[in-house]
Formats: structure tokens, C-alpha cells, sequence
């Protein structure tokens, strides 16, 4: 007959039970970060305004969007710049 010592038992099934739950508590840390980086999503500029301009009028292009952006684009001289 096996002697069983009750207060061992007892430390060995809590030590079990605090694994259990700390993986456990892993688990559901991991699951949010994962499910939470596929929802975020950053909402696209709206453009306020936007308009030609240049040397030949129309050559350069620029557009405000609302984050308070300002983007030039295009190619040859500005002709209205100050140099």
C-alpha cells in the first residue's frame, strides 16, 4: 500500500494550477495582439483642396488634404517662386 503525503499533493497540484493559468493568460494575450493588428486601419487623407500651377500653368500640381498635408508634384520650372 502506497503512503500519501496529502500536503505534498496539495503543493504539487497548485504549482500545476498556476502553470495552467499563467499559460492560459499567455494564450489570451497572444490571441488579442493577433486579432487586434488585422482590425487597425488608418483612414485615408481627404483632400480640402488642390490646383495647377507653374511656369506653363498647369505643369506643377499641388493638393491639401485635411491631416494639413501639403503635396507638390510635377515637373519643369514654378515660374511664380521667388528665387
Amino acid at each position: 500500500m502506497r503512503k500519501i503525503n496529502y500536503f505534498r499533493e496539495m503543493e504539487k497540484m497548485k504549482r500545476k494550477g498556476n502553470l495552467g493559468g499563467i499559460f492560459a493568460m499567455a494564450l489570451i494575450l497572444v490571441l488579442t495582439l493577433v486579432l487586434s493588428v488585422g482590425s487597425v486601419s488608418a483612414a485615408e487623407p481627404t483632400i480640402v483642396d488642390s490646383g495647377n500651377c507653374g511656369a506653363n500653368g498647369d505643369n506643377i500640381t499641388w493638393t491639401l488634404d485635411d491631416a494639413g498635408t501639403l503635396t507638390i508634384s510635377g515637373e519643369g520650372g514654378d515660374g511664380e517662386l521667388p528665387r
